[in-house]
């Protein structure tokens, strides 16, 4: 990999993370990596492109690591508790693609980079084949594929995200809401509750 190359999509993902696309400049994006201007518009075309790339590798590594865990188990049991700890574990780790992530769903999507979303669409067919497979084999019922999937980001996103807010917010609720600025993993509660829901009895 190119070094410079390397070092704009890791800057830029910080900066679409914290002031979204419109909010960040080539020119404070040069500033803060370091790199003169041109060599941003030498490996990449234009500002489109560069968000493109970031969001696209975010989400593709995401991919890769569910294709390489899941793709080896033969139990619906096991890769559905694989897929949500694989997306568990890359939001809990890249709070910058949690961060992109989120302004695209506040946004309505409306910059959401089509190779990003081809890379998404390779989520919830992953996802597809677990619940066909388990539905195949008897043990779960038949689901809604998208359903179980939101459920699944939605509810990572919104616990990784909430982190710091929860913390403030724990000696007020804490007597209200058991256990509210807890930050135990929730990939083990989460898919405990998805599977009692899936299950055939």
């Amino acid at each position: 990999m190119n070094k410079n190359r390397d070092i704009i999509l890791n800057t830029a993902k910080e900066m679409f993370a914290n002031k979204g696309f419109e909010g960040t400049t080539m020119d404070e994006l040069a500033k803060k990596a370091g790199i003169n201007k041109a060599t941003i518009y030498y490996h990449f075309k234009n500002k489109d492109t560069l968000y493109e790339e970031v969001f696209s590798q975010c989400v593709n590594e995401v991919v890769e690591d569910l294709e390489q865990s899941v793709g080896r188990i033969e139990n619906a049991k096991e890769c559905l508790r694989l897929y949500v700890d694989t997306f568990y574990f890359h939001a809990k780790k890249d709070k910058a693609f949690l961060g992109l992530l989120l302004r695209e769903v506040a946004g309505g999507g409306s910059l959401f980079p089509k190779k990003a979303i081809e890379r998404f669409l390779k989520m919830l067919s992953i996802l597809e084949d677990i619940l066909k497979k388990g539905a195949e084999d008897g043990v779960f019922k038949k689901a809604d594929t998208k359903l179980i999937h939101f459920m699944i980001v939605g509810s990572v996103c919104f616990f990784v995200s909430t982190q710091r807010i929860r913390k403030k917010m724990k000696n007020v609720l804490d007597g209200a809401v058991e256990n509210f600025g807890d930050n135990t993993d929730i990939n083990k509660q989460l898919y405990k509750i998805i599977l009692k829901g899936l299950e055939k009895k």
